[in-house]
């Protein structure tokens, strides 16, 4: 197989490799726990049979650096894959396949599921695959659905992490801040407790939800771009893939272009400073900026290029954006989605998945037919309203909404 992947980048302990079709043919994934993801067009071979007739090679999106390592063979730790030159992986280890399948749809091989069938060979086996989902009758889609800790802020990071695991969900988003499920003022010790036990229930850290706020006026550029830096730090830490920004002005009050420009060089200093950390910047769609149009005049700035966006169903939707035009402006520079749910403008107590009136369906079909993120978090904001039911009732019921609603056109 060969991993192609952007210089710099670390995987650590990359996860279960799956075959699946799209409409350009075999493509299979493998998934890493703090770089994202790397997709394999051309299918993969397994103990020397190529799958599917094909052989195979990995791609990372907008990657222009790569390596080559055996067919059929599991990447558990690689560190700064640089170029096509094996001597500069600085430690690897390697794995062969083995006799059994994980199916993107199943814990094991399954002889009813078409795609199992299609596939009839020996992939990866890991102590478990990551739950992921498909569709063999709109081309295939293969998502990670992970929980946001605002939905659990009574849970440490292990019971959290514990509950997405038992739940079927693969990550999740880590609120950091004041009384929150995690803090960028945490010692080092308790930042590798947090990472085995993460690592533990094989739940991935998505991203470090911070509240850095760049348009807020009441602090100086200096200080932002600082905390900008040790929520980064964190992240890097926890093998988080993303560090999640906010706009941070007034909802409903249009931030001034003074504000705007100094915001945007407020993320070009973040951006800078984070440099060699291994995360991705992305600001939510929210407050001030709650639509896609409003976030990319903050990332459009220069030094910005790499930031990417968190897309927040629900504020798009305040900000009477449709999903088809998110998803227009977005086009390659989303990071994932959040979806939620609630009765109605003036009704924003968290509902279960479909109860409410967001367009979650036709935003997922877009993301779907568009194939333009990996992960989908559900977002469920119980810490602003304590007395909505828990998500030990409603996360499975959740999951398995997002399962259909992602696999079946409605």
């Amino acid at each position: 197989m060969m991993l192609i992947v952007e210089a710099g980048d670390t995987l650590n302990c990359l996860g279960t490799v799956v075959s699946s079709r799209n409409t350009g043919g075999w493509r299979a994934r493998a998934w890493a726990s703090s770089s994202g993801m790397v997709d394999a067009v051309g299918g993969v071979t397994a103990n020397g049979a190529p799958v599917g007739g094909l052989t195979g090679a990995a791609f990372a999106r907008g990657a222009s650096k790569a390596v080559a390592v055996p067919a059929a063979a599991t990447v558990s730790s690689v560190r700064r894959l640089k170029s096509w030159d094996e001597s500069d992986i600085e430690s690897s280890s390697l794995k062969g396949a083995s006799s059994e399948v994980n199916c993107c749809c199943a814990r094991r091989f399954k002889k009813d599921c078409d795609l199992c069938h299609e596939l009839g060979q020996t992939l990866t086996n890991l102590a478990e695959p990551l739950p992921l989902v498909h569709s063999t009758q709109n081309g295939s889609v293969s998502v990670k659905f992970a929980l946001s800790t605002l939905g659990c802020p009574e849970l440490s990071v292990s019971e959290s992490a514990a509950l997405a695991h038992a739940q079927g969900y693969s990550g999740l988003e880590l609120r950091s801040g004041p009384a929150a499920t995690v803090s960028f003022e945490a010692k080092a010790e308790d930042r590798r407790g947090w990472r085995a036990q993460l690592d533990q229930h094989r739940v991935q850290a998505l991203s470090i939800a911070s509240y850095v706020k760049l348009c807020d006026t009441s602090v100086e550029d200096a200080e932002v771009i600082e905390s900008g830096l040790a929520q980064a730090r964190l992240a890097h830490d926890l093998g988080a893939t993303w560090l999640r920004i906010f706009p941070g002005g007034t909802r409903g009050v249009p931030c001034p272009p003074d504000v705007e420009e100094r915001a945007g060089r407020r993320l070009a200093g973040i951006v800078s400073a984070c440099e060699g950390l291994s995360v991705r910047l992305a600001v939510e769609t929210h407050d001030s900026h709650p639509t896609a149009r409003d976030v990319l005049r903050l990332i459009d700035s220069e030094g910005c290029g790499d930031v990417c966006v968190i897309w927040d169903m629900l504020h798009t939707w305040l900000g009477n954006e449709a999903p088809e035009e998110t998803v227009r402006l977005l086009a390659g520079r989303l990071a994932y989605a959040q979806v939620k749910d609630v009765a109605g403008h003036d009704e924003l107590a968290p509902l279960a998945l479909g109860d409410g009136v967001l367009p979650l369906q036709r935003g997922l079909d877009l993301l779907r037919d568009h194939d333009l993120t990996d992960w989908v978090s559900w977002e469920y904001e119980r810490a602003w309203h304590p007395d909505a039911p828990s998500l030990a009732e409603l996360g499975e019921p959740g999951r398995r909404w997002l399962t259909r609603a992602l696999s079946e056109r409605r």
